[in-house]
């Protein structure tokens, strides 16, 4: 209907039609009804049939309130389809989108068909389909879902107010739900976060029974009579009521709060409602009515994330290891109890407020995939002749020191050549010759060099020809020079290789330095490993597996990163480092807990960014005290750290190698 931009396109799914437009559009069945939006439903496996991509965007009216309702679904995709969806479908207020977000490939394209067609029989304006994308389990799949919503959904990108809606796929709601949500939001426009009461069912002699009602009458009361405010402490203490299905928050919270923590296997709700509550001008109502059904029972209980097992264990213990720190006294006795009471889970609380966590082991066992070598070992390691590539925008003068006692002091390189690329920060002529002395070969390839080599296009044909060496050049076009040049000198200069000596290639950053940090026992760094003795354990990779043509070694300290891909994780764990101290008096001893940093890095290798991976995003890694220091002396160091954090160096995430 008065389509801005037609694109002429129409795909075909099940009897169901779609006009892609842009602006106003109409969806038509083939048996002529039509109903006002469209559909988006987005391909991420290639199993899924050609009907995707469909995108229609419509602009909702300024300040309309939008809803958008999220259900993820793991193996139970007859209950989405006879419980969840339709409950969500007869809501007399009809949401502005429904995003479901499958644990792994979609059931079959006929449940796909089904789905989809279910939603546009109720008129629902946009559908999405989606796949996992992330950690697997409920906590990745709503992530995926409020990624594709931030990024995906225009319409929604705009100043009215965005609320998500989550639905478990085996629970359901009356139809009353959102519009209930709804009114409570244009009643109080200042709320953050609206919760519903829900019924808790259980199948008793085959037959349904409510056996309670959360949140509890007293707090229901409180709240919708204005008399309390629910707070994070709540949540530290236990669970008064809130769960996936009764959830309704403004999407900028729910991002600004860092979305759902995918460490943990149950508790998500839980620990997402601690940092909610703790954002500013946090405010949760209720709306007085109990409008979900929780199915707390049934054939499939034993799976339910909720369910008194080993993963609730592991999840109720890693709750509290990550909140201990900001708990006072009575926030961690009933948080212990109510473990014990409802899943016979002994969280192990310590008698000091300040001790160790809980479920956390504080010994450093070395990851599997790498050892450091001792002295002996690396005697006797494989011999190698090595040509390192380097270059140079600002003076390796250090490295190339370095790169000298290396040569001098490793029994297993027999021979050592250096490939400088000049790319700015030559070393004078003085110090290389000084290197030359103690015997450390470097050959520089000249600016001119480079310059020539690449016009007669005998080295790199005609790709590099137009390169322009008066100005500063990219890494990339850098790195390939640079290592066509190392090949080159490999091949045609003759390296004195024997037969029983294997040429190594080391390709090493200008700015770098052959200095290992290691961290012992709780994360203590106890010495500097010998750069030999880690060339020498990366030998022995390559000897005992031959299929290795490549050995990545340790980078320690600051990661070789911008330093905004590391913000997010620092600034988490500024928040629950800051927590724990202000628990403290000012002369307090602050306990080391950087053993499990540790534990955490060995089982996240890329725990030190933002960039890939999501289980370690929130979980906090901790500041190292001082020996005797006190929680006021470190929060006195804390901006020091901070402006050092800006500027490259990792308040809490320095990279080392465990030994």
């Amino acid at each position: 209907r008065n389509p801005i931009l037609h694109r002429g396109s129409r795909r075909e799914c099940g009897g169901v039609v779609f006009t892609l437009a842009l602006g106003h559009s109409s969806c038509s069945r083939s048996d002529g009804d039509s109903w006002g939006g469209g559909f988006i439903f987005t391909r991420q496996r290639s199993d899924i049939t050609d009907m995707c991509e469909v995108s229609i965007h419509i602009r909702p009216s300024p300040g309309e309130v939008q809803v958008i309702v999220m259900i993820a679904t793991h193996g139970r995709p007859e209950l989405l389809l006879s419980r969840s969806l339709p409950s969500v479908l007869a809501q007399t207020s009809r949401p502005s989108a429904i995003v479901i977000v499958c644990a792994g490939s979609f059931p079959s394209r006929t449940w796909s068909t089904g789905v989809l067609q279910m939603c546009a029989h109720a008129g629902v304006p946009f559908v999405s389909l989606l796949t996992n994308t992330r950690t697997k389990g409920a906590s990745g799949a709503w992530n995926t879902g409020l990624g594709h919503v931030s990024c995906s959904y225009l319409p929604f990108q705009c100043d009215s107010p965005v609320w998500i809606a989550i639905c478990d796929d085996d629970d359901s709601w009356d139809d009353c739900h959102l519009k209930l949500c709804m009114q409570a939001v244009h009643i109080k426009p200042y709320a953050t976060q609206v919760i519903s009461g829900f019924r808790r069912i259980e199948h008793i002699a085959g037959s349904s029974q409510f056996t309670s009602k959360h949140p509890g009458e007293g707090l229901m009361a409180d709240m919708h009579s204005g008399n309390t405010a629910m707070t994070s402490g709540d949540f530290l203490r236990g669970n008064p009521g809130v769960q996936g299905s009764n959830m309704f928050v403004r999407l900028a919270c729910i991002n600004q709060a860092g979305r759902f923590d995918e460490a943990l296997c149950s508790c998500t709700d839980r620990d997402l409602m601690v940092r909610l509550l703790d954002l500013p001008k946090a405010r949760a109502i209720f709306t007085g009515t109990y409008t979900v059904n929780h199915f707390a029972d049934g054939p499939d209980c034993s799976v339910r994330l909720s369910h008194p097992g080993l993963r609730k264990e592991q999840a109720l213990r890693h709750f509290y290891a990550k909140h201990q720190s900001r708990m006072n006294a009575d926030e961690r006795t009933q948080c212990a109890k109510r473990a014990m009471d409802l899943f016979g889970c002994d969280v192990n609380i310590s008698a000091d407020e300040n001790g160790p966590p809980s479920g956390i082991s504080n010994s450093s066992a070395p990851p599997e995939s790498f050892n450091v070598v001792s002295d002996t070992n690396a005697e006797a390691a494989p011999r190698c002749a090595v040509l390192v590539g380097i270059i140079a925008t600002k003076s390796p003068e250090l490295l190339l020191g370095d790169l000298r006692r290396l040569q001098q002091e490793s029994s297993e390189i027999t021979y050592m050549d250096v490939i400088l690329l000049d790319n700015g920060g030559c070393p004078s002529a003085r110090i290389l010759g000084d290197l030359v002395a103690g015997d450390l070969r470097v050959h520089v390839v000249t600016r001119e060099e480079q310059e020539h080599d690449c016009k007669q296009g005998e080295i790199f044909l005609d790709d590099f020809a137009d390169v322009n060496f008066d100005t500063s050049r990219s890494i990339a076009t850098n790195r390939c020079l640079l290592q066509r040049y190392v090949y080159n000198w490999a091949l045609y200069q003759g390296m004195d290789v024997s037969a029983n000596t294997q040429l190594i290639v080391w390709i090493l950053d200008d700015d770098k330095r052959l200095v290992v940090t290691v961290a012992g026992v709780a994360g203590d760094v106890t010495h500097e490993v010998p750069v030999r003795n880690l060339i020498a354990g990366a030998l022995q990779v390559h000897e005992e597996s031959r299929k290795a043509s490549i050995v990545i070694g340790p980078d320690t300290g600051a990661p070789p990163i911008p330093v905004i891909f590391t913000l997010r994780t620092q600034l988490v764990d500024l928040v629950h480092n800051l927590a724990k101290l202000f628990r403290l008096a000012p002369q307090d001893a602050v306990f080391d807990r950087t053993g499990e940093n540790v534990i955490y890095s060995d089982r996240w290798p890329d725990f030190f960014h933002d960039l890939r991976g999501s289980e370690h995003l929130e979980t906090p890694f901790w500041l190292k005290p001082l020996p005797g220091e006190s929680a006021e002396e470190m929060v006195a160091r804390l901006p020091h750290l901070l402006s050092r954090m800006l500027g490259g160096d990792p308040m809490t995430r320095s990279l080392t190698v465990h030994y």
